[in-house]
């Protein structure tokens, strides 16, 4: 016989986007590497791996999570339309085609779902209260007046943009400092968040997911492939400094990268040089 489920895989997608899951010590440290991936790849668990993940948490931490995903998310009272004919999948359920997707909200990781009508009532109410159909129905057909309001431009946030700023803040400027000490200064993609932030307007999510996976591909690469060129006789200098400075900070992420870059540049940036003369541990 097969045994009762603590949370569905819907609820597990949720609890994994979640603040909340802090506050369960297996859970949080279990799912670590899983929440540093994209929202795509969290949101892509199947029923198969949220059975698994069922072990992490008792049947009262299950009623507990349950009510504290409905403080952290609410819908905004927003809605995207496709446009006829055209669907995309809800981001809960991982099943329903839909045209309108109604936006959710975490106010604490200020992450967002689209999501169809019906699993707007699963985040917002749980699964468990759903399951009263005259509940459902009339909740379901509440929401047909919220259609025609989302003309707000994909992924933006529905909260306003500096609070949404501020909590990006340190994320962005340390995925950012180490993509360029990489030798991508010069990089569109990053440029165009320049400008985007330079404006006064948050990331995205799919930005903000674009730039992690881009930190993680330069990190992956370095560690896959030790890429060298002809150094500079202006880069052997810098090398010998770099190397007398990481025997005193051995665990200077700065003056590893400078290492790194000389070997696959030939010599520093003009930025990285500037640096290295008058950063910490020169």
């Amino acid at each position: 016989m097969m045994s009762k489920r603590k949370l569905s895989t819907g609820e597990w997608r949720l609890f994994l986007l979640s603040d909340c899951i802090k506050y369960f010590k297996d859970a949080d440290e279990f799912t670590r590497e899983l929440r540093s991936c994209t929202k795509k790849e969290i949101l892509g668990i199947n029923g198969k791996d949220s059975e698994q993940l069922d072990f992490l948490i008792s049947d009262e931490d299950a009623i507990k999570i349950k009510r504290m995903l409905i403080k952290e998310w609410n819908f905004t009272g927003r809605v995207k339309d496709n446009g006829k004919g055209v669907k995309t999948t809800c981001e809960y359920c991982q099943k329903q085609q839909i045209r309108y997707r109604y936006i959710c909200y975490n106010h604490i990781t200020k992450h967002t779902l689209d999501l169809g009508s019906v699993c707007v009532g699963f985040v917002t109410h749980g699964e468990e209260k759903m399951k009263n159909k005259d509940f459902a129905k009339k909740f379901v057909d509440d929401l047909e007046r919220y259609k025609g309001s989302g003309a707000n431009v994909e992924g933006e946030a529905e909260e306003n943009y500096e609070a949404i700023r501020e909590a990006q803040k340190r994320t962005v400027g340390i995925l950012v400092h180490y993509i360029k000490n990489n030798g991508y200064v010069n990089n569109e993609f990053i440029a165009s968040l320049n400008e985007r932030w330079n404006a006064g307007k948050p990331l995205t999510d799919s930005q903000l997911e674009a730039l992690k996976k881009m930190a993680r591909t330069i990190k992956e690469g370095k560690q896959k492939h030790d890429i060298r060129v002809a150094v500079t006789l202006t880069g052997e200098i810098q090398l010998r400094k770099v190397l007398l400075k990481l025997e005193k900070y051995p665990d200077n992420e700065f003056l590893q990268n400078c290492k790194t870059y000389i070997e696959r540049h030939g010599e520093l940036s003009e930025n990285m040089t500037k640096a290295l003369m008058g950063g910490k541990g020169a």
